[in-house]
Protein backbone atom coordinates (compact mmCIF):
# COMPACT_ATOMS: atom_id res chain seq x y z
CA UNK A 1 0.00 0.00 0.00
CA UNK A 2 3.05 2.26 0.84
CA UNK A 3 4.06 2.23 -2.90
CA UNK A 4 0.53 2.74 -4.52
CA UNK A 5 0.00 6.20 -2.39
CA UNK A 6 3.56 7.43 -2.79
CA UNK A 7 3.34 6.15 -6.65
CA UNK A 8 0.07 8.61 -6.76
CA UNK A 9 2.00 10.70 -4.99
CA UNK A 10 4.65 11.40 -6.92
CA UNK A 11 2.19 11.44 -10.09
CA UNK A 12 0.16 14.17 -8.60
CA UNK A 13 2.93 16.36 -7.44
CA UNK A 14 6.21 15.09 -9.64
CA UNK A 15 8.13 18.31 -8.03
CA UNK A 16 7.31 17.26 -4.17
CA UNK A 17 10.05 15.00 -2.19
CA UNK A 18 8.52 12.25 -0.54
CA UNK A 19 10.27 11.22 2.62
CA UNK A 20 9.09 7.69 3.74
CA UNK A 21 9.91 7.59 7.41
CA UNK A 22 10.16 4.28 9.17
CA UNK A 23 12.38 2.72 11.74
CA UNK A 24 14.92 2.02 9.16
CA UNK A 25 14.95 5.66 8.90
CA UNK A 26 14.74 6.92 11.92
CA UNK A 27 17.74 4.59 12.74
CA UNK A 28 19.68 5.84 9.91
CA UNK A 29 18.74 9.68 10.99
CA UNK A 30 19.58 8.73 14.18
CA UNK A 31 16.98 10.21 15.26
CA UNK A 32 15.25 9.48 18.49
CA UNK A 33 13.10 11.93 19.69
CA UNK A 34 10.45 14.44 18.01
CA UNK A 35 12.59 17.44 18.51
CA UNK A 36 15.27 15.78 16.49
CA UNK A 37 12.29 14.74 13.52
CA UNK A 38 11.62 18.56 13.58
CA UNK A 39 14.56 19.55 12.77
CA UNK A 40 15.00 17.26 9.96
CA UNK A 41 11.61 18.01 8.31
CA UNK A 42 12.52 21.99 8.90
CA UNK A 43 16.15 21.44 6.88
CA UNK A 44 13.56 19.22 3.93
CA UNK A 45 11.46 22.15 4.08
CA UNK A 46 13.89 24.80 3.15
CA UNK A 47 14.58 23.67 -0.46
CA UNK A 48 11.21 24.80 -1.05
CA UNK A 49 9.23 21.99 -2.16
CA UNK A 50 6.61 20.48 -1.14
CA UNK A 51 7.48 17.33 1.28
CA UNK A 52 5.36 14.45 1.74
CA UNK A 53 5.98 12.50 5.07
CA UNK A 54 4.75 8.82 4.93
CA UNK A 55 4.47 7.68 8.39
CA UNK A 56 4.95 4.20 8.27
CA UNK A 57 3.34 2.40 11.03
CA UNK A 58 4.05 3.03 15.00
CA UNK A 59 7.14 4.36 14.93
CA UNK A 60 9.81 4.88 18.28
CA UNK A 61 9.43 8.16 18.11
CA UNK A 62 6.88 9.67 20.97
CA UNK A 63 5.02 12.96 20.19
CA UNK A 64 5.74 12.88 16.63
CA UNK A 65 2.00 13.58 15.79
CA UNK A 66 1.87 16.73 18.18
CA UNK A 67 5.13 17.94 16.37
CA UNK A 68 3.35 18.54 13.37
CA UNK A 69 1.60 21.09 14.68
CA UNK A 70 4.57 23.21 14.42
CA UNK A 71 4.11 22.69 10.98
CA UNK A 72 0.66 24.55 10.29
CA UNK A 73 0.68 26.23 6.76
CA UNK A 74 4.05 25.30 5.62
CA UNK A 75 4.48 22.90 2.09
CA UNK A 76 4.10 19.28 4.15
CA UNK A 77 1.46 16.41 4.05
CA UNK A 78 1.36 13.71 6.13
CA UNK A 79 0.66 10.00 5.60
CA UNK A 80 -0.11 7.55 8.40
CA UNK A 81 0.14 3.91 7.55
CA UNK A 82 -1.05 1.33 10.05
CA UNK A 83 -2.73 -2.02 10.03
CA UNK A 84 -6.39 -1.75 11.61
CA UNK A 85 -7.08 -5.38 13.74
CA UNK A 86 -3.73 -5.94 12.73
CA UNK A 87 -4.78 -7.33 9.43
CA UNK A 88 -6.09 -4.60 7.18
CA UNK A 89 -3.77 -2.05 5.52
CA UNK A 90 -4.86 1.89 6.19
CA UNK A 91 -3.84 5.00 5.08
CA UNK A 92 -4.97 7.86 6.70
CA UNK A 93 -3.94 11.58 5.53
CA UNK A 94 -3.06 13.59 8.72
CA UNK A 95 -4.81 17.02 8.43
CA UNK A 96 -1.73 19.70 9.84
Amino acid sequence: MIEIVSEEIARQYPESKILKVDRDFLADEDITFSRELATYVEKKLLDGKKLNLLICGDIPVQGWNTMLEKFKGKDLQVFYFAAACRQVPVCTRIKI
